[in-house]
């Protein structure tokens, strides 16, 4: 086992290995690719059904809403995703993928 943990702790990228950060793994590709993609995203047609059944009574805060949605854009855009999360080609491109 510690000879493991010690190939792990010394490895170094070079010209043919690269490391990746955790957050930019093809898990996210993966994710992003699936059906379900974005099932339990905030939407305008998932808000009013909601608040038509009452779900949201005291809940439902119009501005905190509009807040989230500007800074989950901002997150997808430092990260280099567009505006539905999806890896652009660049980023892609970026990571080999």
């Amino acid at each position: 086992r510690s000879a493991i943990t010690k190939l792990y702790a010394d490895f170094q990228p070079g010209e043919l290995v690269k490391i990746y950060p955790n957050t930019e793994f093809i898990y996210r590709e993966y994710v992003v690719m699936q059906p379900l993609q974005r099932s339990y995203a905030i939407t305008e047609d998932r808000i009013q059904r909601m608040l038509s059944a009452g779900s949201l009574s005291g809940l439902y805060d119009e501005g905190k809403v509009n807040e989230l949605h500007t800074m989950l854009q901002e997150y997808y855009a430092a990260r280099g995703w567009d505006a539905d999360g999806v890896p652009t080609a660049e980023k892609r491109k970026e990571l080999n993928l």
